[in-house]
């Protein structure tokens, strides 16, 4: 994921969330690391403001694409 990032100009953050979602349970049942990306301001997750400038929603597109089809 972070060479994907810095290709497409991303810049790369590395952050412990501590909030709950499906992939705590299956990091612990599994014993693997995980990894979640996407656009946007974490800080403005599922908040009355939250949005998304396009440009970041393409750029998230490329990096992803990028992993599936070249580190997968």
């Amino acid at each position: 994921f972070r060479v994907a990032i810095r290709s497409a100009d991303g810049d790369v953050r590395l952050l412990r969330k501590t909030g709950t979602s499906d992939m705590n349970l299956f990091a612990a049942a599994w014993d693997c690391p995980m990894v979640t990306y996407g656009p946007g301001n974490s800080d403005l997750d599922h908040a009355p403001d939250e949005r998304l400038p396009l440009p970041e929603l393409d750029r998230a597109v490329t990096v992803l694409t990028d992993v599936c089809r070249k580190r997968l």
